[in-house]
């Protein structure tokens, strides 16, 4: 009986000290990403975030696998088949992780070419960048994960309309001035003559 549970007992612990081996290395790892990547705070702070969750996970899945292993084993089947229902569908979370991190990486790509740009309000271009490419990839992986994202589009799509207004007033309001006034110019010359 004893010989029946031990194993069991011995592949559960193993199970959990290389799951936290793999939290340190999953650990260590994200923070040399979050220093590669050099974004702003707001935006760090959310891929911080997601990097310690999806290490977390990564870490319960494999615990999970030795687990499943031990539960075998003992002869419990039908919680076997629970976890590995979990496993299954944990692809679609890690195809997540990976859009929201390509989003950072391309919202990064998309700010190192702006800085290039010499304009007043170049701040506020970082800011826009960032809030329309994170945010439409952050969307994209939860959609992925199989959350319904309906209230979050409406509200993205708001967002962007605003930006598209205020940007088309920002825009056009100084060059219809400017088209006004060269108007302007060309009808005084011909009345002079």
């Amino acid at each position: 009986m004893t010989d029946n549970i031990l194993i069991p007992i011995l592949i559960i612990i193993g199970g959990a000290i290389v799951s936290v081996i793999l939290y340190i290395v999953l650990y260590k790892s994200s923070n040399k990403l979050l220093k590669m990547f050099q974004l702003y705070p707001e935006s760090q702070d959310i891929l911080k975030i997601a990097l310690r969750f999806i290490a977390s996970f990564i870490c319960i899945l494999v615990f999970l696998i030795f687990l499943r292993v031990a539960l075998r084993i003992i002869g419990l089947t039908f919680t076997a088949a629970f976890i590995e229902g979990i496993l299954v569908s944990s692809g679609k979370y890690f195809s997540a992780f990976l859009v929201v991190v390509m989003g950072f990486y391309i919202s990064k790509r998309i700010n190192e070419n702006i800085k290039g740009i010499n304009v007043r309000f170049k701040h506020y271009i970082y800011f826009l960048s960032n809030l329309v490419v994170n945010t439409a990839f952050v969307l994209t992986g939860l959609t992925i994960v199989g959350i319904d994202i309906t209230v979050f589009l409406e509200v993205y799509k708001i967002i962007l309309l605003t930006i598209g207004i205020t940007l088309a007033l920002i825009i056009g309001i100084p060059v219809g001035t400017y088209v006004s006034n060269k108007i302007n110019n060309k009808k005084r010359k011909t009345k002079i003559k």
